[in-house]
């Protein structure tokens, strides 16, 4: 909600304050990690925004769908950031994760 309202900082202020206490709410770090990256008149984050969410990409018992999401954003947060060996092992580990989830269907 603060983000489509353009207010990046307080949507960053309220989801660092909520995973002090929270720490394994994985969607909260996926929106924390979108507001540290938005351009909502702020310069963008991509280091905080992976360590935002490192929990969820490197805890492979985490849910699949949550652990994808966080992996998918990371990879492209790897990216922008040059980080090309970080961004190919995203990229390699969702490529296993769509390997596993079409062997299964």
């Amino acid at each position: 909600l603060f983000l489509r309202l353009s207010n990046a900082a307080r949507a960053i202020e309220i989801g660092r304050e909520f995973l002090a206490t929270h720490r394994e709410r994985g969607r909260v770090r996926i929106m924390l990690a979108n507001a540290l990256v938005s351009e909502a008149g702020q310069a963008p984050n991509h280091q905080e925004a992976i360590e935002v969410l490192r929990p969820l990409i490197d805890e492979p018992e985490r849910e699949l769908n949550l652990r994808a999401a966080a992996m998918a954003e990371a990879a492209v947060l790897f990216y922008e950031t040059g980080d090309d060996t970080r961004y190919r092992q995203v990229v390699a580990s969702l490529n296993q994760y769509r390997n596993e989830v079409d062997s299964d269907t």
